[in-house]
This record gives structure tokens, sequence and C-alpha cells, in this order.
């Protein structure tokens, strides 16, 4: 259950702390029923004459086992002009469908998903693209990995990432976040272009991605294969993102290296940024210094790249505040870097003197990009515990974990378990980035 939702504000890269009033205006829609009774609205937009347009994915309740998106359009004063259902449907050789992105183009809706085909022995990747005029349907496919080509690479699954699990099958997130740690699937679109990144499971001291990027017309613009050395397994990539020109993407990674690991004070581990051309790459690391920052997201806007995440010090076992690190979109030189402390005065508002909860359990959500170019980036304090009771062997517990969300039940040596999920408060921080 949220409590109440609380605002930072960090101005010149400082903090400082004020109210305002801000205009809007409610309209409402008649109250209406349909037949989806799970379903989520995944997007949504304006059109020319002040309607709007809204999708939303279900998945089919009683005796039918249907998937898919509902689209409706509104006009200006919310009546339903047009709707139209789009079931997601498959072959018996296509196994393992899992639809990782949806997002708008001029002039249509795109949903990108990926099956693996046991006849053609083939990951496909596939853009079901819908007409935002007359709702027309047309398929392309985008690119295949065979079987054995994914083997020079490493390993790829998707049998993990289409389990009903936080209902991936029909995913919808277009931030560039990759669906996973080991092996997964990142996507970055705006109304131009868009980007799909591939992580390969690393064998032989390796990490592998495959990066593609394609015009508003799904023709492929660039692909490049991305393949990095290490001695351990500590690579994880963190997102990608498009560049101005629609014709680079960059790739944020966490790595570990032999000097990082000798460092007397803060991570064992810096990041780098890597910029993706057409025939060329480039890679620029950069260290965090004494402080512990769990991941970071790359933004791209205003003729720069930003990365911005939470931070911690030494010793702590709390978030102290937020990281900041401007860089320069075509050297990859770090131009600025900062760690804004959240305020005493914040602390005490939201926790007072119980020091040991003190933003603990902080998961980043999103970054939004004000129309003053001002960075407003949301999180959610959630986690989950555990509790068990004895079975046959007597009673039992043990205390809270991090399930990264799951929620379950366990039963194991007579014990009886299960999983809760606590979602409290909302954290927001807004940068005010003035001229430097």
């Amino acid at each position: 259950m949220k409590r109440i939702t609380y605002l930072l504000f960090f101005a010149f890269l400082s903090t400082f702390s004020f109210t305002q009033n801000i205009p809007f205006k409610i309209q409402k829609s008649e109250i209406f029923k349909d037949e989806f009774k799970e379903s989520n609205i995944v997007l949504s937009e304006v059109d020319e004459n002040g309607g709007v347009l809204i999708v939303r994915t279900y998945k089919g309740s009683g005796i039918s086992s249907n998937a898919g998106y509902y689209f409706e359009h509104y006009d200006s004063n919310l009546n339903l002009i047009n709707e139209f259902d789009f079931q997601l449907t498959h072959t018996s050789s296509q196994k393992y469908a899992v639809t990782f992105g949806v997002f708008k183009t001029k002039n249509a809706i795109r949903i990108i998903e990926m099956y693996y085909d046991v006849i053609e022995k083939s990951y496909i990747c596939m853009a079901n693209s819908i007409s935002k005029i007359d709702f027309k349907e047309e398929k392309k496919e985008l690119f295949r990995l065979t079987r054995d080509e994914i083997k020079q690479y490493g390993s790829f699954s998707l049998s993990n990432l289409s389990k009903d699990k936080n209902d991936k099958k029909l995913a919808s997130e277009t931030n560039g976040y990759f669906t996973d740690t080991s092996n997964g699937i990142a996507i970055i679109a705006n109304e131009n272009v868009f980007s799909i990144a591939i992580d390969f499971m690393s064998i032989d001291n390796s990490e592998t991605l495959k990066l593609f990027l394609f015009d508003d017309n799904l023709n492929k613009k660039m692909e490049h294969l991305y393949k990095k050395q290490i001695k351990d397994s500590n690579h994880v990539f963190q997102n990608i993102d498009l560049a101005k020109d629609n014709n680079s993407v960059y790739l944020l990674s966490k790595s570990y290296s032999e000097d990082v690991k000798n460092k007397d004070d803060g991570g064992k581990y810096q990041f780098e940024i890597t910029k993706f051309t057409q025939n060329k790459e480039e890679t620029k690391s950069f260290d965090i210094k004494n402080h512990f920052i769990g991941s970071l997201k790359s933004i791209v806007f205003n003729k720069k790249i930003v990365c911005i995440g939470f931070y911690s010090d030494s010793k702590e076992n709390k978030f102290k505040g937020v990281s900041y690190f401007e860089i320069d979109p075509n050297n990859l030189e770090i131009n600025l870097s900062k760690f804004n402390p959240f305020t005493e005065q914040f602390i005490i508002d939201k926790y007072g003197t119980v020091k040991d909860k003190e933003l603990v359990d902080l998961n980043f959500k999103n970054i939004l990009i004000t129309p003053e170019n001002d960075i407003i980036l949301n999180a959610e304090e959630s986690y989950a515990t555990s509790s068990a009771s004895g079975g046959g062997y007597g009673g039992a517990g043990f205390g809270g974990v991090n399930m990264g969300g799951v929620s379950g039940r366990l039963y194991f040596g007579g014990i009886y378990g299960e999983t809760f999920n606590h979602f409290d408060d909302i954290v927001s921080v807004k940068l005010t980035l003035k001229a430097i």
C-alpha cells in the first residue's frame, strides 16, 4: 500500500525543497465495461485532433486462452471512435514467444516479438505493425539467429523470459533495459529509429552482444557484434540508448577489472560507455571513486549523455544520494561528475530517527525529461520478505530477503513458507541543470 509521495529537488546539482502549484484539467469518459478482465495500458498518445489512442494488453479469461492487444481510439470528448483487437497467434512450431517492445512511430504502432521456430532451428524476431489510421496489420521479419550461429557467441534462451512472470509474455518496456542480467533483450525506440540488443550468456571468458538498428520503415541500418574478453562473469550490460543523429547507439556497462579490484575504498568496479556506429565502436571507462553504485541508467538529451543512479558510501548499507555523470556524446569524455547526498531533513521527514530503515530497498523505475530539460528520477521502495511455518519437522522461520519482486510459496523439509511483496513509498528526484 502506498503511503505518501516525497519530492526532492536538486538545483545546480545541489539540494533544496519547495512546493508549487501545477495547473491541470480532468476530463472523464463515460463508465464502460468490457470482457478483458486482466488488462494493462501499455501505450497512449494524443492525436492531431485532441483525441486519444490507447493500447492495452490483455489475457483471456474463463475458457478463452487468447492474449493480445486491444486498441481504443477516442475523440476529444472521449467518445469511442474505433476499436481493434489484435491477437498474438503462433503455429505449433513457434515456441517461447516473448513480446518485448510496444512503441509508436509516425504512422504505426510496432509490437516487437521473438520466438524459437523448431523447424527453422532459429530464433526469429518479428515486427507486428498496426496502422494508427485504419488498424491495418502487417508482419515483417527483422532478423533471425540460427542455433549454430548462437553457439559461436555463447548461449541464449527465451524459455525463462517467456514464463508468465511479471507478464513478460506481453511486455512493453522500450526503455533500453536488458530483461535479464545473464542473457536478455533490450529495446529502445523513438519515432524515427529503434534498436534491439541481444545479450548472450558468456562462454570462453568473453561477453558477446548483438546489436541492431532499424529505421521507421523497418529497414536495417546497422548490425554490430560486440565481443569483450573478460576473466570472470562480472561484466553486466546496463542499458542501450539512441544518439540524436539516429545513426549511433550507446551501450552502458558495469565492468570489473584487475585495476579497480585493487582499490582501497569504494566499489571494486567501474562503468563503461560504448558508442556504436556502422563500422566503428569506441569505449571509455569512468570510475565511481570511493562510492558504491549498484546500477546506472544512461539517457541522451540536449547534446549530452547523462548517467544517473543511486549511490551509497563505505560501511553504510543504505542509499546516500544521487550520482550524476555528464558525458560528451562525441568523444565520450566525462565533462562532469557529481554525488548529491539526500538532505538530512528529507531523511528525518520520511523515517524519523529509525536509522536502520533509511532507503535500504530503493529500486529505480524510470527517468523523465521535462520541457525545460530538467531530469526527474523516479524510484520505489519495494522488497520481499519470507516467512515459514513448521510442518512435520517443527516450526522454523527466516528473515526478510530480497527476492526481486518474485512472490510464491516454498516447501522444504517439512517447512511451509510464503513470500510477501512490499511496495512502500515513491521517491522522486528532480535535477535542475543550469548552464555550466
